[in-house]
Order: C-alpha cells, then sequence, then structure tokens
C-alpha cells in the first residue's frame, strides 16, 4: 500500500521558519561535536605516528646528532632546484 507525504499542519510562514532555524541548529550543533571528534582523532593519529617515529630512532642505535645530519643531508635547502640526472 503506497503511502503518501505526511501531511504538514498549515504553518504559517513565520512558523516554518521558526521550526527550520531550530532544524539548522540542532544540525549545527551535531556538527560542531563531529569536528570536535574529527579533531580528536586526528591528533590521536599525529601522536602515533610521532611515538612510531621516536620508536624507529631509539630502534636505530643512532645518536641525536646522526639523526639531525641524516635529516639536513637529505633534503635540499628552500629554494634550491634539485639535481636531476639525465
Amino acid at each position: 500500500m503506497a503511502r503518501g507525504r505526511k501531511k504538514e499542519l498549515n504553518l504559517t510562514l513565520e512558523e516554518q521558519l521558526e521550526k527550520l532555524q531550530i532544524e539548522i541548529d540542532e544540525h549545527t550543533e551535531t556538527l560542531k561535536v563531529l569536528k570536535s571528534k574529527k579533531k580528536e582523532i586526528l591528533k590521536k593519529i599525529e601522536d602515533k605516528e610521532k611515538e612510531d617515529v621516536y620508536r624507529a630512532f631509539l630502534d636505530s642505535g643512532k645518536t641525536l646528532e646522526d639523526l639531525k645530519i641524516l635529516l639536513t643531508e637529505s633534503q635540499p635547502l628552500s629554494g634550491e632546484p634539485e639535481a636531476s640526472e639525465d
């Protein structure tokens, strides 16, 4: 059996607007909560990645100075094009 559309009460335009604003406010609050949860998860991912890098550093047996040298040698200075091998 087919159902028709829900019949809305004959609301005035002002009442329709108020009802719509309430829905917008509810969804806005939901969006804020979801964005906050997203931010928390991204922070946890970042912390885990940092921990992974730190563990790899400790497991390598390298010194902090070794790591600094390795990182500075492997990155070209900004503004300088990388040498191409033609």
